[in-house]
């Protein structure tokens, strides 16, 4: 099942993938965001998206906040399977979201050796250090990467002054709902540099934030029951809870793009999902169909 960051992060991307070229200096007139599933072939794979940079390139960005050991590996079987998909060369770029991803064999470069030490095959992958970007770069660049600045090199600026610049862009660049949804995806990316308490805090006075239905439901069933229970089980429960809104505001704004607006109806079937994984599979299926209703029909 997808980490509730990778929901966020691949979001983002869907929604904004020129101010990714951006922020990885990638220069191209032309960037299309294509889908690649790989689940029917490798196991444990996540609903991939890719771009295609300049119509002869497949761009696929890897994101990881903790370390696995078998994580490159992994990236290069994805390559060749990419490949083997879409018949075009195929750039990898990780992304790695805080340091505890980081290790020394995170190169760039993976080598393959025989029992004779000799090399058979290499695979070049770029590795962007999220925390190493200084975060003026990302304060000052595009909005689909702007909610990603608290987990970048703050230098001397404090956190709150951080937020302080996310609101304002906020406010003067994209519409109250729009700034909600952005706000849910900070909010989220936040907790993997603070704890969720803290979190909280720092933004819990942002009125865009305060207009999230995410927000409202980790801070009203999350820290709500955690006075009564135990503040660390009352926001673990409300994390669950602001996961399935999340993937709810997902599933309504790609579905709206590919789809058109869902009728009230289509709505009221959404809301009334509280199965996170099957949230997720509608996620998954909205880009193979070619209206709501046939994309919930999958649920009867």
């Amino acid at each position: 099942m997808p980490k509730r960051f990778d929901v966020t992060t691949k979001s983002l991307l869907e929604s904004h993938p020129e101010d990714w070229l951006k922020l990885l200096g990638i220069d191209a007139k032309l960037v299309e965001v294509i889908d690649a599933d790989l689940s029917t072939v490798v196991a444990d794979a996540d609903k991939a998206l890719l771009l295609r940079v300049g119509g002869d390139e497949i761009l696929n960005i890897e994101f990881q906040s903790t370390f696995e050991i078998d994580m490159i590996e992994r990236f290069l079987e994805y390559c060749v399977l990419f490949f083997r998909r879409k018949k075009l060369p195929v750039r990898t770029v990780v992304v790695l979201l805080r340091s505890e991803a980081d290790r020394t064999t995170i190169t760039g470069t993976l080598e393959l050796t025989d029992s004779a030490s000799k090399v058979y095959l290499t695979f070049h992958y770029d590795v962007v250090r999220l925390w190493r970007i200084p975060v003026e770069r990302l304060l000052s660049g595009g909005m689909g990467t702007l909610p990603l600045a608290p987990l970048a090199d703050l230098g001397s600026m404090s956190i709150e002054t951080v937020i302080d610049r996310i609101a304002d862009r906020f406010t003067s660049e994209i519409s109250p709902s729009e700034a909600a949804i952005m706000w849910t995806s900070t909010y989220l990316l936040l907790g993997l540099r603070f704890p969720s308490e803290i979190a909280v805090r720092l933004i819990q006075g942002v009125r865009g934030m305060r207009e999230s239905t995410t927000y409202q439901a980790i801070l009203q069933e999350g820290i709500e029951k955690g006075i009564e229970k135990g503040i660390e089980q009352g926001i673990e429960q409300g994390e669950q809870i602001g996961a399935l809104h999340e993937a709810r505001s997902v599933l309504q704004r790609i579905g709206s793009r590919r789809l058109g607006q869902p009728s009230e109806k289509a709505l009221e079937t959404l809301i009334g999902i509280s199965d996170l994984q099957r949230l997720n599979q509608l996620i998954d299926r909205v880009l193979d169909v070619e209206t709501w209703a046939e994309l919930l029909s999958s649920l009867n």
